[in-house]
């Protein structure tokens, strides 16, 4: 019988013990789960604020923003811009895969990114033309 009991009360001390234990084990699991939230979060902003920084641009070149309200707002966009890139690379330093290859998407406006909302090529030569820019020819045309 002291063998049973021995068992028995072993038993209920690992139970106890795996149960006082959970919020630790857990512990790293909610902490990635937050990370990866946050990480999330600023894909997101980083995205909204490149559309910002394109719908400026936009504004600017249809005449909608004289020369020396652009330069304001874009001086503060793009510092908007940066400071949510500089905290997706505090993350990146901090985790093992990059954050550009978990979203797919790094570039900056600017740099022939192509529309964030899915747009087709026939949308911005639209624009352009309605702002009286002509569209770039074909050389093989």
């Amino acid at each position: 019988m002291d063998v049973v009991a021995l068992i028995v009360v072993m038993a209920l001390v690992a139970a106890v013990a795996w149960g006082v234990s959970r919020p630790i084990r857990g512990g790293a699991q909610a902490s990635a789960s937050a990370d990866a939230a946050r990480v999330a979060d600023l894909l997101a902003a980083r995205d909204a604020k490149y559309r910002e920084i394109r719908d400026l641009e936009l504004d600017h070149q249809t005449g909608k923003l004289v020369d020396a309200e652009f330069r304001v707002q874009d001086r503060a966009l793009r510092a908007e811009a940066m400071e949510i890139l500089r905290e997706l690379d505090r993350y990146e330093a901090e985790s093992a895969a990059p954050v550009a290859a978990r979203d797919g998407a790094d570039e900056q406006p600017g740099e022939g990114s192509e529309p964030a909302d899915g747009a087709d090529d026939a949308q911005p030569a639209a624009a352009g033309q309605a702002a009286g820019v002509a569209a770039p020819r074909d050389p093989g045309a």
